[in-house]
């Protein structure tokens, strides 16, 4: 029944018209607004959770066809790919609301759940849950990567580093148990949600603190990178695999925090807690990629190429191009190409590179950088 007891001149897009609740007596008012909010808000959720599905399986299907076969079997690539395919699980279970019937305009507008089938029930749980494996997987994947860049810092600043990782990561994977059983248990009806707000909203600052430390971390080596190089470029001799890992992961993830602070804000039609979890799961196998391939160029070449490299090396180990650079000689039709190449021999001790070598000592592999320029003919030229 529209209600139409307003004096002024009639607008329909403010109208309120009345449903019957359950006991066919109590009469429940329904906007136009309301109606208008329900189907924006589902509509643009469910494009945000498709856009994630998308992103994600693509993203997996990258990192099982980039990533060489041998790094299969190392701790972060395991980690990395088993992130992205419970997120991805994870995703679908959640978009899967909006085909159930949850998503039935009485059940919501009146709050009535007891024609709600039992399978969306436990779909919803199931998904929540899910949110415990993807919290568990992204913060030891943060952790893995910090632990890299960490090491070589003096004792100090490394070992305080990771007692607050440790204490915040232990933090924030208890608070997620927590607040996923309390959620869980909101959905069956067994805990009055609003008691246990704390619990979601602490969970929530601990997110975002965990991504914004992890995030700190990067930065701060980034920073160090260009403090020593004097610059926010590459250094002439080119980028070790953990310098790209560094800039990577220290420009990209600013991404995640991005999304972690705006769930503090209150758009309806804009759901950014799923997006957080979702853009550091696919920002760190990103950053992961990038550096191999940079850092290690020869693992992805072809068998032609590679065979190509150990010509180029000789006996004494493998030169791999890290960048090249072509031009033409106008007037001898040469073409030139000057590139930092790589020179791996292998070292039983570790030792320190001295200033002025072009040598990086890592260890126990000695990596001589030298410039080497190549000069070919052009078949038919003079």
């Amino acid at each position: 029944m529209a209600d139409n007891t307003s004096t002024g001149p009639f607008d329909p897009y403010t109208q309120v018209f009345s449903l019957l609740g359950p006991d066919g007596v109590t009469e429940i008012p329904v906007s136009v607004a309301q109606v208008d909010a329900l189907f924006l808000g589902g509509t643009s959720t469910q494009v945000n959770y498709g856009s994630q599905i998308g992103a994600t399986f693509i993203m997996l299907l990258v990192v099982l066809t980039m990533t060489p076969r041998r790094r299969f079997t190392r701790v972060p690539t395991i980690i990395n790919i088993a992130s992205l395919v419970v997120n991805l699980i994870r995703c679908v279970l959640l978009s899967l609301f909006f085909t159930s019937s949850w998503i039935e305009f009485y059940a919501l507008m009146s709050g009535d759940t007891s024609r709600v089938a039992q399978q969306d029930y436990n779909i919803s749980v199931v998904a929540t849950v899910f949110n415990i494996p993807v919290v568990i997987l992204i913060q030891l994947a943060l952790a893995v990567q910090a632990w890299s860049m960490i090491q070589l810092w003096p004792a100090m600043y490394k070992w305080g580093s990771v007692i607050i990782s440790a204490a915040i990561v232990v933090a924030t994977i208890g608070f997620k148990f927590a607040s996923a059983i309390l959620q869980s248990r909101g959905i069956v009806g067994n805990v009055d949600l609003p008691s246990v707000l704390w619990v979601r909203k602490t969970d929530l600052v601990l997110s975002m603190t965990s991504i914004s430390w992890f995030c700190f971390l990067f930065v701060v080596r980034l920073i160090i990178h260009m403090w020593i190089h004097r610059t926010i470029l590459p250094p002439v001799r080119g980028l070790s695999a953990m310098e790209v890992l560094v800039m990577t992961n220290g420009i990209l993830m600013f991404v995640p925090v991005i999304f972690a602070g705006l769930e503090f804000g209150n758009f309806i039609q804009f759901e950014s807690g799923s997006l957080t979890y979702t853009s550091v799961v696919i920002v760190l196998p990103l950053g992961t990629l990038v550096a191999q391939r940079l850092g290690n160029p020869a693992a992805f070449a072809t068998p032609s190429n590679s065979n190509a490299s150990n010509a180029a090396g000789g006996g004494g180990g493998s030169r791999v191009p890290f960048l090249n650079n072509w031009h033409t000689n106008a007037r001898t039709g040469t073409v030139l190409s000057s590139g930092v190449t790589s020179h791996i021999v292998s070292n039983g001790s570790r030792e320190k590179a001295h200033h002025g070598n072009d040598a990086d000592v890592e260890r126990g592999v000695r990596v001589d950088r030298e410039i080497e320029h190549r000069e070919e003919r052009i078949s038919g030229g003079s």
